[in-house]
This record gives structure tokens, sequence and C-alpha cells, in this order.
């Protein structure tokens, strides 16, 4: 984490990915490094079906917790606040967003040919959804550029199982990653996100495999309770 800005444990379900995050990031809060100042956003993305979902918990989690520095709660909400100011549009919470079409903010949005373009626009999605959508990535991603962070995504599985939520969370990364240079990413799940070639993100990938039977046994001798028998 300290050399690598995007990593993912791969591990089969139950295997102990997300106990072994919550360790990595007690470690690093511990330790107050430098390279993560402003504190770790940990998202718990279980029942998270759709990118909009993934954004709505970053949002939330960025605003209420208790891993951040209250100092950085505090500008985030300032720059929420700011947003929701400056917004003329469709009154999404918290959001900016003004009457330009799409096309004036990101020219793929608006690009026919662009296959996978952002969000996966196409004939299956509407309009203001994309919009929505949109106003919501800025405005975290907004949040976020100026941050010394660590952005933990556990349990990304149910995004990955879908090609578009899966396209959107690769292109969501590769943004977050070119306009805020300071953020590293460490996410779980059971593959990598194959991400390669998005934005010039390095995917890292560390395999989690099974205890062997000896390091089983000590681990359970290590924390199951004695086992009181009658005299």
């Amino acid at each position: 984490i300290i050399s690598k800005r995007l990593i993912t444990l791969v591990g089969e379900e139950g295997l102990g990915k997300s106990a072994l995050a919550a360790a990595v990031c007690t470690y690093i809060a511990d330790r107050r490094m430098p390279l993560m100042r402003d504190g770790i956003l940990f998202v718990r993305c279980e029942d998270a079906n759709s990118h909009m979902s993934l954004l709505e918990k970053i949002k939330h989690e960025l605003i209420n917790s208790s891993a951040l520095l209250r100092e950085t709660k505090q500008t985030v909400r300032n720059r929420m606040a700011e947003m929701t100011t400056a917004s003329s549009g469709v009154n999404v919470p918290g959001m900016a967003w003004d009457d330009t079409t799409l096309e004036d903010v990101d020219p793929y949005l608006g690009d026919d040919n662009y296959a996978d373009g952002v969000f996966q626009v196409g004939r299956d999605r509407e309009a203001d959804e994309v919009k929505h959508c949109y106003r919501l990535e800025e405005a975290i991603i907004s949040c976020l550029s100026s941050m010394h962070l660590l952005v933990v995504l556990d349990n990304i599985d149910t995004l990955l199982l879908e090609n578009a939520s899966a396209m959107d969370l690769k292109l969501f990364i590769g943004r977050l990653f070119e306009r805020s240079p300071h953020i590293k990413a460490f996410i779980m799940a059971s593959s990598s996100l194959g991400i390669q070639g998005i934005a010039k993100v390095v995917e890292a990938c560390v395999t989690l495999g099974p205890l062997t039977l000896r390091n089983a046994l000590r681990l359970y001798a290590k924390l199951a309770p004695p086992l009181v028998t009658a005299a």
C-alpha cells in the first residue's frame, strides 16, 4: 500500500479478506502515516448492486465515517454545500449541475461511437439517471482531489457481476486517480478488476489463499475458548 496506488486483495468468499483489510487499516491508522494523513475511507459494498449505490455509500462514509479526521469531514461538508449552492439544474441534494448538455461536460457521454462510455451510457439508461450519477461522482472526486487518503472498497463482487457496473467502477477509479494524485485504493474481491489500460492505472493483485492444516489448527487453538471438562 505504501508503494502502490491500487491494490486488489483477491480470494474466495470466507477466507478473511475483510478481516485482513480491517487489520491493515488499523495498522496504518495507529502509525498516522503521512501518505494517508487525512484518514481512511472504509466502504462496505456487499449490498451495492449498481454504480449509483456505490457512489451513495462513498458519499455517506465521507460525511459520517469515524475513521476520517474531523477536519477532513468538515472539508467534505463545505465542498458539498458549495456544490449545492452552485446547482441550477435538476435538484439532486448535495450535488451541482447546470443546463449544459452531457456533451459539454464530457464529450464521451454524447458520442454514440464510444461503446463503453462513462456510466455505460446507452439505450438502456435514462438521461436523468446519467446526470445524477455524473453529478454525484463529480462531487466525490472534487472532495477527494486534494486529500491524502486511503479508500477501501470491501466486497465489490456484486458490482463485478454486471458488466456495466464493473466498467463504471473501473472508469471511476481511473478518473479519481487522474484528478486526485494522493489517493490510494485498497479493494477486496474474488477476482481482479482487470483495470489495466484505463487512465494509466496499474492494479497490483495480492492473492489470499486458504490456510494450511497446520496453520488452521494453530489459529483455532489460539482463538477457540478452552474446553472445560468434568473432573
